[in-house]
């Protein structure tokens, strides 16, 4: 019987490596991390998935499904990615090296070593079921970990999500509000409690968040989002949740998170005399291309005096029919609309939160799909000329950021 290091040697043979300078320059579909949980603590090359070699035959389904992924593995020196590399290989998997002398050697060249979040005893116990989902694990609870949420306004609507953001793992949480915790509030804002009655809401929100999950950073903003503070407040956040019970909060809202690219989710109740219905819309600000940007700002020199700065979309063309004149007049007098079209450029703004009604945006390349669906917003009839239809609704400017 051949012992371990002749063993080892015959693996070797049959498997094929890289060195870490290969790997630096030609990046794998996927890497993985062998070692066990412990020894992550000293780091792991960036983009690599750590899979301790013990789950390695019953998780690599989930992260390579076809034959054909081309995969790098590494351990410490060598060995145990070697072994992993001839395991993967009687599975079907073809494509797949071994990084010669492991981390270490990836380490002594110079190239960079990321730092994990490394989980507590009693973080891994809270989010089990959040670690043992093939889609989350612990990248993805990292990641909430690390995470950035605003929560404009505590009430209806920031209760229930402020809640179940806190349950989940969300690292910080941000919260804006100026009001104060009304006994008439306590029927669906579950952040408050009856003994709580008259204090502001942020500071009741925060002592139950932090009550639910000590891993939870609140940051209370005791005011009122305003144009003089709104880039202020909003800035850092990676999404924005809109709990705004006003509409002029909302065009703000939408005014800033646009300078700032930052996604909003929006929520609002949809009342009408017979029942109530509650829409949910994420909104993602598209970004444009440096390209694409040079072109848009050409074309909208070009056509300055035709063209809406509300919803910054430019036809192509100089001459306009009336009715599309007439359109960019009202949007520059204050209107809002939500379209698409065929012969403009990519529009650049997030138009959701700026009318009354909802707007679904579904970015694909080279083009930005919204679907108009509201009741209170007076619909237009499609022009020949743009070949679009458009919806709009009049409001105010006193608060907007230009």
């Amino acid at each position: 019987m051949p012992s371990y290091q002749q063993y080892l040697q015959q693996v070797k043979a049959q498997v094929h490596e890289v060195s870490p300078s290969q790997l630096q320059q030609h990046p794998p579909q996927l890497i993985l991390d062998v070692r066990e949980p412990d020894e992550h603590q000293q780091g792991i090359i960036p983009g690599a998935v750590p899979i301790p070699r013990g789950q390695l035959e019953g998780r690599i389904e989930s992260l390579a499904s076809s034959p054909e992924t081309e995969m790098v593995v590494y351990c410490a020196a060598g060995s145990r990615s070697a072994l992993a590399v001839r395991t993967l290989q009687q599975m079907g998997y073809q494509r797949v090296s071994s990084l010669q002398g492991g981390i270490t050697a990836w380490r002594s060249a110079g190239f960079p070593v990321e730092q994990p979040l490394v989980f507590t005893a009693a973080q891994r116990s809270r989010y089990a079921r959040h670690i043992m989902l093939p889609e989350v694990g612990e990248a993805g609870q990292a990641k909430l970990l690390k995470s950035r949420v605003l929560l404009v306004g505590a009430g209806g609507l920031g209760s229930p999500a402020g809640y179940y953001l806190a349950a989940a793992g969300v690292g910080t949480l941000g919260i804006v509000d100026d009001d104060v915790v009304d006994e008439s509030n306590l029927q669906r804002q579950i952040l408050h409690n009856t003994t709580r009655v008259g204090r502001p809401k942020v500071e009741s929100a925060r002592q139950t968040l932090s009550e639910l999950n000590p891993d939870v950073q609140v940051i209370t903003h005791r005011t009122r989002l305003q144009r003089d503070n709104a880039i202020e407040i909003l800035r850092g956040y990676d999404v924005i949740i809109d709990g705004a019970d006003n509409f002029p909060t909302r065009y703000l809202l939408s005014d800033a998170s646009l300078l700032l690219r930052i996604p909003v989710v929006h929520a609002s109740i949809d009342s009408s005399p017979r029942f109530c219905r509650g829409k949910v819309r994420a909104i993602a600000v598209c970004i444009l291309s440096r390209r694409r940007q040079t072109w848009l700002r050409r074309a909208t020199k070009r056509e300055s005096s035709e063209c809406c700065p509300v919803s910054s979309v430019c036809c192509k063309r100089r001459k306009r029919s009336r009715s599309c004149s007439e359109w960019a007049r009202r949007c520059r007098d204050g209107w809002s609309s939500t379209k698409r079209c065929r012969r403009s450029f990519e529009t650049c703004c997030c138009v959701g939160p700026r009318t009354v009604g909802c707007a679904v945006i579904r970015v694909v390349p080279s083009s930005l799909s919204i679907t108009r669906r509201s009741a209170q917003a007076k619909p237009c009839k499609p022009h020949s000329f743009c070949n679009f239809g458009h919806s709009f609704t009049k409001k105010t400017r006193a608060n907007r950021i230009s």
